[in-house]
């Protein structure tokens, strides 16, 4: 298709002003593909008021449309009669119908066929006949709002110009912002508050909204709580109820000094609504209030640093504009919102005097105790809101070395069994994909506001390439990651059916990598943990995790290189199936489950969880020696006074407990209470969030390494218990 050829040009997403946003990436590879036609949108009225900071836009059509459900649409044949008769009289020659996954473009495109547009794009499974010319199968449902609409130009052979969002702001409108901010801040540093949502089911709590802000304003930075004129009793109750003179109101205003307004702000605070995708497209830090109406995949900001907050729930995603039941998944504590949004100001400071953020990079403290201390998961709470906003302000640096896989899921309903065996006739409707292995640690560092280097080996085959897309997304640099000519990339599938797995297969080597990709690994380790010179590495490392999954990445190269650079790591955490191989390097937390800690002291794995813990209580001494601890006392190794290593309980240590096939258990994720930064950070064999292997590593690293930090800078009477 000859995209070039067209002369008028109109995209359709009429949606409220994020899913407009959504679309500007598509819009600008659209303006690349078809420089010289004349591109017009058909939006909502809410919608259209976007079109005024899309460049590529040369045209709007405001619409309140019937098979739309938002406000101000009914089913007035009059009105759909004059829409018919001003899309022909403007003799239109291309129709691109976007739409989300749950829309159908069947109305719009019947409408583009009576008024004669000759081409007309649509995504569908359904069938059409001939309404559409060109009907393009959808990616699965899962896919970013941004790819759905690229995925349909890339189907008319228009490429991609780049993912992100992009607005550009009037002139006229920033000046305005800027006279607003100066009216209501004495300084450089403000946050904007928009608590407003276009329905009720997205709305976080406004007194919650009000405390969240009054804390932000007694942390010293000034809180402008701003909305639509719609809006306005409710940007009056939240400064209301704050009572706070650093929290003001800001009169109704165009939605571009709006979002001016937002892009000098040094973080935006808001629901999972328009505001928080302005907010992305002018590259704003955002905490986000993330209701369980829509997956976070769906539409999550990926061009600037956000934050999700929200609580997993058995009805999310319910596409309700009403929320049935108390807003659980709302339920978060106004004090989460204010300290991930200040970590959020810590990492992204904006132009102006602002001051830099507190601290340095993590080190160790002494520790008094005669022995390394043991953790115990079974109990081990999620990280501390108080602690996860300190790691979001610390940003530690973390490098990753182990096995990266990719972890897949086949989810759909089974009716009946098959006529060829006695099995489960599976119809797949859903295909889940997430990081795995040293992939999964590492997303998990990064979700908690680490700064986190993977090194990793990767394949060339057809996997190797999501696998790379789902690290970035999460926030890894991949960097160091060294790809072998003709190796496989290891990956996990399960099959699952109502929340049950019914099989896991595997694939990709289990054997190690050749000689000189083992010489390249180990050369990417050094440089990662280089002084922070050269364009990738940045700055000292404070942590190395190593997850060996058994693949063959971790072998003795890489075990000699992390010994022989041991003095430059403060801190290493060590989860392995041979754990006595790292005996000699001295690792400070080490992750082994039940089995491998028998097979460290030489004995056999006791059976029933309350067994195990206390074996592995009264072998302590003996557990931290075969781990590399010596005899258990306090070592004081060139200069270093701190034990060389502390135990973590295995993972077999646990309860366990019986839950309905129904339900999956009630485990709480491992992270701060309500914060998700995007996607889960780990999935179980079901494909839903909880606590497995990579998340416990990132648990044990954040506990030990935010104590340290809590522990130089916090009050004494303020400092957690041990």
């Amino acid at each position: 298709m000859d995209v070039a050829a067209a002369r008028r040009v109109l995209v359709v997403r009429a949606d409220n002003i994020g899913d407009v946003v959504t679309t500007t990436p598509a819009l600008r590879a659209l303006r690349a593909a078809a420089p010289d036609a004349r591109v017009e949108l058909l939006a909502s009225p809410a919608g259209a008021a976007v079109a005024a900071m899309i460049p590529e836009l040369d045209g709007v059509v405001a619409v309140s449309a019937s098979w739309q459900q938002l406000p101000g649409a009914g089913d007035d044949p009059a009105a759909e009669r004059e829409l018919l008769e001003r899309l022909t009289a403007r003799r239109y020659d291309l129709l691109l119908v976007f739409t989300s996954f749950s829309q159908s473009p069947w109305p719009v495109a019947h409408l583009g066929l009576l008024a004669g547009i000759g081409t007309r794009v649509v995504h569908s499974r359904e069938f059409g006949g001939a309404v559409a010319t060109h009907w393009v199968t959808p990616p699965p449902d899962t896919t970013h709002q941004v790819d759905r609409a690229l995925h349909l130009l890339a189907a008319i052979g228009v490429p991609h110009r780049g993912r992100e969002t992009s607005l550009r702001v009037p002139a006229d409108a920033a000046r305005a912002a800027t006279e607003l901010a100066a009216e209501r801040t004495s300084g450089a540093r403000f946050a904007v508050l928009a608590p407003g949502a276009s329905c009720a089911a997205r709305r976080y709590p406004a007194e919650r909204f009000a405390a969240a802000a009054a804390q932000l304003a007694r942390a010293g930075l000034p809180v402008l709580v701003a909305g639509s004129a719609a809006e306005a009793p409710l940007v009056e109750r939240v400064v209301a109820t704050a009572a706070h003179p650093g929290v003001t109101p800001v009169p109704p205003v165009p939605l571009p000094v709006f979002t001016a307004l937002l892009a000098g702000a040094s973080v935006a605070v808001t629901n999972n609504s328009g505001g928080m995708h302005l907010a992305d497209a002018v590259r704003t830090p955002v905490a986000v209030t993330h209701a369980g109406t829509e997956r976070p995949t769906d539409l999550r900001p990926r061009s600037t640093r956000a934050a999700l907050l929200g609580r997993d729930v058995a009805c999310a995603p319910c596409r309700q504009l009403q929320c049935p039941f108390d807003h659980e998944c709302l339920d978060v504590p106004a004090g989460d919102v204010a300290a991930v949004a200040l970590g959020l100001v810590s990492r992204h400071p904006s132009p102006g005097p602002r001051s830099p953020p507190r601290g340095g990079p993590m080190a160790p403290r002494s520790v008094d105790h005669p022995c390394a201390p043991l953790i115990d998961l079974s109990t081990a709470a999620p990280v501390p809101a108080a602690l996860a906003g300190r790691i979001t302000e610390r940003a530690p640096r973390v490098v990753v070395v182990g096995d990266a896989l990719l972890d897949g899921w086949l989810c759909g309903p089974a009716r009946r069994l098959g006529r060829d065996g006695p099995v489960p006739v599976v119809e797949l409707a859903e295909t889940l994909v997430a990081a795995g292995g040293a992939g999964n640690a590492a997303a998990n560092l990064a979700a908690l506001g680490a700064r986190v280097d993977l090194v990793a080996v990767l394949g060339d085959d057809a996997d190797a390439a999501p696998l790379r897309g789902l690290l970035h997304e999460a926030g890894v640099r991949t960097a160091h990651c060294v790809t072998e000519e003709g190796r496989a990339t290891a990956v996990k599938r399960r099959l699952v059916s109502g929340g049950q797995p019914l099989a896991r297969y595997d694939a990709g080597p289990q054997h190690p990598p050749r000689p000189e990709t083992a010489d390249a690994l180990v050369a990417a380790l050094e440089a990662a943990l280089g002084p922070g010179a050269g364009p990738v590495a940045a700055g000292p490392v404070d942590a190395v995790l190593v997850a060996d999954y058994g693949l063959g990445a971790v072998g003795a190269e890489v075990r000699d290189a992390v010994r022989r650079l041991r003095t430059r790591i403060p801190l290493l955490v060590v989860d392995t199936r041979a754990g006595d191989g790292w005996a000699a390097v001295h690792p400070d937390v080490v992750t082994p489950n039940a089995a491998e800690a028998a097979t460290l002291v030489g004995g056999e794995e006791p059976v029933g969880a309350g067994r195990r813990l206390a074996w592995v209580l009264n072998r302590r001494a003996d557990l931290v020696a075969a781990a590399g601890g010596g005899d258990g006392r306090r070592h004081a190794r060139r200069g270093r006074r701190r034990p060389r290593s502390t135990w973590t309980a295995p993972s077999g240590c646990r309860p366990t407990r019986r839950h309905p096939r129904s339900a999956p258990p009630p485990r709480a994720p491992a992270r701060s209470p309500g914060v998700r930064r995007g996607r889960h950070l780990h999935r179980g064999t079901d494909g839903r969030a909880r606590r497995g292997t990579g998340a416990e590593q990132a648990l044990v690293l954040a506990q030990c390494a935010a104590t340290w930090w809590w522990g130089r800078t916090a009050p004494r009477s303020a400092r957690p218990a041990p």
